[in-house]
């Protein structure tokens, strides 16, 4: 098996897009609603996380020995 590293890189661009402008419906660091990283995501940033992070996963046992 592959040899478990701490080393693991936060998400890139693909995956995160900041916005610099509005960033939606009521939500501000100090507004009611406080979490505007939710909409730093579009359709198909899971899916690129996925990819970025599957060389990061350990492989999945298997039963036969």
């Amino acid at each position: 098996p592959k040899a478990v590293s701490g080393d693991v890189p936060g998400l890139s661009s693909k995956c995160v897009h900041s916005k610099s402008g509005p960033i939606g419906a009521g939500a501000s660091r100090d507004g009611e609603y406080k979490v505007p990283e939710y909409y730093c995501y579009d359709r198909n940033s899971y899916f690129e996380a996925e990819i970025e992070m599957s060389k990061f996963r350990l492989p999945q046992p298997s039963a036969k020995q």
